[in-house]
């Protein structure tokens, strides 16, 4: 840890690690001059939780060292903010051949790491510290997709085990929990200049949470489903994510082959690749099938992607096919408007080795009843259910 800080000191000014910090200063100050690198990765791992203490964030972080020493990163450069389990977050830089971390900026625990003023403060940091033609993100934490913790952007856990993005347990666990709902996330990071988003958690391939994302990247990877604690093999991906032109599906591939090839309870995964230029398209074309106000054939089943009692995600395709007497035509343009919008998909046979996953279109949704079920967990806060669901009724 000291050789750590030495590097700190010789390589940067004390002017320049407090601003990073925003203990003191805007962060505004200029950098010597830089040449760009051709992109830099951001892996944004919020640990503060069950993952940290059973300690798969530095699981991860060493395969990125390993994927450094073997030279993956090259003239790109690796940056991982990192809030652990216990102690303040930091954000590193992962050097390529030696695998050696460099710590850019230390920051304190009073803002949340899942906060949209933490997670923009970190990204200008990056920004700043190593400049790129071109970024990647990688969000690191659990996920549950669309549902809502609270009608606040960032509020307390109010229920036993929801989360959008992220979980920081700084304060402590239950209702100090802190949770980040994917409006706010779209917010904050639209307009960034991501060139793709990878979720490394749970359930956040949903239409829900494609629709709130729209405008924040050209691509995002995802899992419909629970994804193994684990997570993305990084010493297989960071090569991928650092291609001259970033190999989204190679990424999505790996990391499906490293959970596909196991047996058993363990052979569990599913993950997508989602161009979301389409997803206005796909938007529209579901909004045309649900004002036409369809039922479900008699005897749908809806195919599961939880485990649990209650569940709160299922595949999109099977739903909107179950439908009875849709316009050919209408049901036409949507299965071409999902087939544009989902450019890689992949399932196990099984989800841990309970729900056979006959049916994976590459997203999912929330299957509703009744208008009045809008309300369970804050669907009807959502932008797709105001935009687009909610015409299934009116």
């Amino acid at each position: 840890m000291n050789r750590i800080f030495l590097k700190i000191a010789l390589a940067l000014s004390p002017l320049l690690l407090f601003s990073s910090c925003g203990k003191s200063g805007n962060g505004d100050e200029p950098l010597p001059s830089v040449k760009n690198a051709p992109r830099t990765l951001l892996v944004y791992m919020e640990a503060c939780n069950s993952l940290g203490t059973s300690r798969f964030d530095n699981s991860d972080i060493n395969e990125m060292i390993r994927a450094a020493r073997n030279g993956d990163i090259g003239e790109n450069r690796l940056l991982v903010f990192h809030h652990p389990r216990k102690g303040e977050p930091v954000l590193k830089e992962i050097k390529n051949l030696t695998g050696e971390i460099d710590t850019l900026a230390i920051y304190d625990n009073s803002v949340s790491s899942v906060s949209s003023a933490r997670m923009e403060q970190v990204i200008a940091d990056v920004k700043r510290l190593a400049p790129a033609d071109d970024y990647g993100l990688v969000l690191w934490s659990h996920g549950n997709g669309w549902i809502r913790v609270s009608s606040a952007q960032e509020g307390e856990a109010t229920l036993a085990r929801p989360n959008a993005f992220g979980v920081d347990e700084t304060l402590g666990s239950g209702s100090s929990r802190k949770y980040m709902n994917t409006d706010v996330l779209g917010a904050t990071l639209r307009g960034k200049g991501f060139s793709f988003i990878y979720f490394d958690c749970c359930y956040m391939a949903c239409v829900e949470v494609m629709w709130d994302l729209r405008g924040t990247a050209p691509f995002i990877v995802a899992s419909s489903t629970e994804l193994p604690a684990a997570g993305m093999p990084y010493d297989r991906n960071v090569s991928c994510l650092l291609a001259k032109n970033a190999d989204l599906v190679g990424a999505a591939s790996n990391t499906f082959d490293l959970y596909d090839s196991k047996s058993g309870s363990d052979r569990t995964c599913t993950i997508s690749v989602i161009d979301m230029s389409a997803i206005d398209r796909l938007g529209q074309a579901t909004k045309a099938i649900y004002s036409a106000h369809p039922k479900l054939v008699e005897g749908y089943r809806s195919q599961k992607f939880m485990t649990e009692s209650t569940c709160y995600h299922f595949d999109f395709g099977h739903y909107v096919n179950s439908f009875e007497g849709i316009d050919p035509e209408l049901l036409s343009e949507w299965n071409a408007a999902l087939d544009n919008a989902v450019i890689y998909k992949a399932s196990t046979p099984m989800l841990w080795n309970e729900i056979p996953l006959t049916h994976h279109s590459g997203l999912s949704t929330q299957v509703l009843s009744t208008a009045s079920q809008a309300q369970t967990k804050g669907y009807s806060d959502l932008l797709w259910w105001k935009d687009v669901a909610s015409f299934l009724w009116q």
